[in-house]
């Protein structure tokens, strides 16, 4: 063999490697991304999953201030029970629609329905009709019927929730 059957050989061989090399480091760029993108949904899924819980809490609140005017509830910011009106935890639904209609947007709009299956984002979509129906007109919150429908949705939609957060296994 001669000089430069070996310089071909070595030169041909660091090629190689290297294009080997770029190929790993290439798919290891794509793996983290993906997985980048999976936590950032799963955060955005997480923060939906309480903006459901503070609407469907305000909702059931609404309706039982209703006799008497007003009813203590949870006040999720301060941490703490405080009475409220019930004009006031209508605003509070108001301020949660507007918050969970952010959170539902950026879901959409950064695709993050592609790590989820087609009954989540069907029941994210229906309640967030429901949100919005009861944000539109005060007077549907205040319906027991519709606000039955509002609760399953509600349920419905935590409950695949927690089937994608590994919280349950049914």
């Amino acid at each position: 063999m001669g000089i430069l059957e070996v310089a071909i050989t070595i030169i041909g061989s660091g090629t190689l490697s290297a294009i080997a090399t770029i190929i790993y480091q290439k798919r290891m760029q794509i793996k983290q991304l993906d997985h980048n993108t999976r936590q950032l949904a799963l955060q955005q899924f997480q923060k939906a999953y309480a903006s459901i819980s503070r609407l469907t809490e305000y909702t059931q609140n609404y309706i039982d201030s209703k006799p008497n005017g007003k009813k203590t509830i949870w006040n999720f910011k301060e941490e703490i029970e405080t009475e409220h009106t019930t004009d006031e935890i209508w605003q509070l639904y108001q301020d949660e629609y507007n918050t969970f209609t952010k959170i539902f947007i950026t879901l959409k709009k950064e695709g993050y329905e592609l790590f989820i299956n087609k009954k989540l984002t069907k029941n994210l979509e229906c309640f967030w009709r429901l949100t919005r129906e009861f944000h539109e007109d005060k007077l549907l919150m205040e319906n027991l019927k519709k606000n039955e429908e509002f609760s399953n949705h509600a349920f419905k939609t935590t409950e695949c929730m927690e089937k994608m957060f590994g919280l349950t296994n049914n």
